[in-house]
This record gives structure tokens, C-alpha cells and sequence, in this order.
């Protein structure tokens, strides 16, 4: 009887779960001419593209060094912060900030453009404590790296739909 309640119990938690088109979020599904893909940047943007190569790296994917082994290559044209400041404080210090990821890329495979040039952008606000100034540059650096690893999940899953 403690054999069938644990079955049910875990048949009534995947199977919704399954009806729904749930996912991991690491366990992407590409595209056939995705054998073999090569990242390419010229802009400093090493936790993106960490991040997009721990992605790429599946079952049926392999990221390769050398662009000459690539059956497709994604290309980060362009990778940019912004800030802006949003409120400030009755001294006129700022106080709340907008922090924006903007990245630009393409994707080609060996039969031509397999994506054209898209562009991403994410924002994130955040507020600056005045008394812990230290705080305030963790935060930013904290909330950078988080818009990295959602900017190369969103890239992932550009591609992912093509499949």
C-alpha cells in the first residue's frame, strides 16, 4: 500500500508537470545543425559567454574552439550596460537606479542565417543605500552577473524555438 501512495504521489506531481511542457531550464532542445557551435566576441562579456557555452553543451551539442569545426556559430555583435538614475533622496543623492543589459547577436549555420541580427534588452531596478556605500557596488555586481545569466537563457531559448 506505501508503494502505491508513493506512486500516485509522484505520478500526480510529474504528469502535470509534463502536460504543461515543463523544462529544466539548462535542458534546451536545438536545432539539428547545432552539432558542433562556436561563440564568437569581440565585446567583454565573459559571464555571458560562460554561461551561453555551459548551455550550448548538451546531450546533442558540443562547443567547439576552432570556428573551422563549427556547424554553427553564434556571434555577439554588441554587449552593453546602462544606468540611469531613477529617484533620489531629500538631500538630492541618488537613491533608486535602473540598471539595462543590451545584446545584439546573429546566428549562422553552414547552410546561411539561421537567425538575423536580434537584439535583447533587460532592466532591473534597484536602490543605493546611502549609508553602506559598499553595499551599493555589491548589489549592482550581483544584479550584473543575474542579467548575464538571464540574457544567455533568453539567447538560449531564441534558438531552442528555431528546433
Amino acid at each position: 500500500m506505501n508503494q502505491k501512495f508513493i506512486l500516485s504521489l509522484l505520478l500526480s506531481v510529474t504528469l502535470p508537470l509534463a502536460a504543461c511542457g515543463f523544462q529544466l531550464l539548462s535542458d534546451y532542445s536545438f536545432p539539428s545543425e547545432f552539432g558542433s557551435v562556436y561563440v564568437e566576441s569581440r565585446v567583454p562579456t565573459q559571464g555571458l559567454i560562460i554561461t551561453l557555452m555551459q548551455g550550448l553543451d548538451t546531450r546533442t551539442t558540443k562547443v567547439v574552439q576552432n570556428r573551422a569545426d563549427a556547424t554553427a556559430v553564434l556571434r555577439i555583435i554588441s554587449a552593453s550596460f546602462n544606468q540611469r538614475t531613477l529617484s533620489f533622496d531629500s538631500r538630492g543623492r541618488p537613491r533608486e537606479f535602473e540598471l539595462s543589459y543590451i545584446v545584439e547577436f546573429d546566428v549562422t549555420t553552414d547552410k546561411g542565417e539561421f537567425l538575423p541580427k536580434q537584439s535583447i534588452s533587460l532592466t532591473r531596478d534597484y536602490e543605493f543605500d546611502g549609508v553602506d556605500i559598499s553595499a551599493g557596488g555589491n548589489q549592482r555586481e550581483i544584479i550584473r552577473r543575474d542579467l548575464e545569466v538571464q540574457m544567455a537563457r533568453s539567447i538560449l531559448r531564441r534558438i531552442a524555438a528555431q528546433a
